[in-house]
Parts: C-alpha cells; structure tokens; sequence
C-alpha cells in the first residue's frame, strides 16, 4: 500500500499567540482550531503551569514515517515525497518548508538548504553534564554530502 505524504499533513492551519496562559488551555486551543487531541501523562506534566507559544503559519514541517521501502526505488517515493510536500506548501501560502535532519544530500536535490540547529541542555549533576556533552559531541552529525543546488541564483 502506498501512501501520499499529503494525507499526513494538516489541512486546516493553527494559529496561536498566546502569552502566559495555562498548558491546558493552550493545549485546548490547539485541540479546537484542528483534528489533533493531545494526550499527556498530568503526573509528568504540570498543566496550569504557564506558557507563551507563538504559532504563525510561515512554515511547514515535514517528517516521512513508514513509506513501504520495497517500492522506494522503483518509484522515488521519497524524492516525490518531497516534491509533493513543497507543492503543498505553495499552493498553500507557507514560507518555508522544514524537512527535518536527515536525507540531506536528496532534499538538497529539491532545494533544500541545511540550517544549524542549537540546544542548551544543563543538568543539575555536574558529572551528568560532562557525560552529556561528550555524548552530543558524538551525536553531532558532520557534513559527508555533496549539497546541490537545483536553482540559479
């Protein structure tokens, strides 16, 4: 079975500014301007604790999961995957188009363009903290691609 990856994506957009309201309401709002129902363990997270989130309908994010790798090849699901997602994005007024971390060389290939990405992670453990860093150092992926560049400048 084959599927299209615009059937995973949301058709009727989210948009939210919210400043310092609960995570339950904000979790509510969400739930009400889409299909999404969110689901969280309140032992795990505080739900009145206050949040600000700003949603605003400049990008799509794109994440492929469970394409049948058996037609992969004979198809290129996954590079009209891609060409599909970006039609979509235009068709539909977005920005920009997110295509996650991986794949890079064949997102390259539709125009895709690698960003550096950045966190901040301490723990309370000073040891825990070392550990982490070496352990991200490694996780760190490094450039073995050739990127192209399917557009003229």
């Amino acid at each position: 079975m084959l599927l299209s990856a615009s059937s995973i994506a949301q058709t009727k957009r989210i948009s939210l500014d919210v400043k310092e309201q609960s995570f339950s309401d904000v979790i509510n709002q969400i739930e009400q301007q889409s299909s999404y129902r969110v689901i969280y363990n309140s032992s795990k997270i505080d739900a009145t604790k206050e949040v600000t989130i700003s949603v605003n309908n400049k990008s799509l994010e794109t994440y492929f999961l469970g394409y049948d790798s058996e037609h992969q090849h004979s198809n290129q699901l996954y590079l009209n995957m891609l060409y599909d997602m970006a039609v979509y994005a235009i068709n539909n007024g977005f920005e920009s188009v997110v295509y996650a971390r991986t794949a890079m060389e064949i997102k390259s290939s539709v125009g895709a363009q690698p960003e550096p990405m950045f966190i901040y992670l301490k723990y309370t453990n000073s040891f825990v903290n070392a550990l982490l860093k070496q352990i991200f150092n490694l996780m760190n992926p490094t450039q073995k691609w050739e990127e192209r560049r399917p557009f003229k400048k």
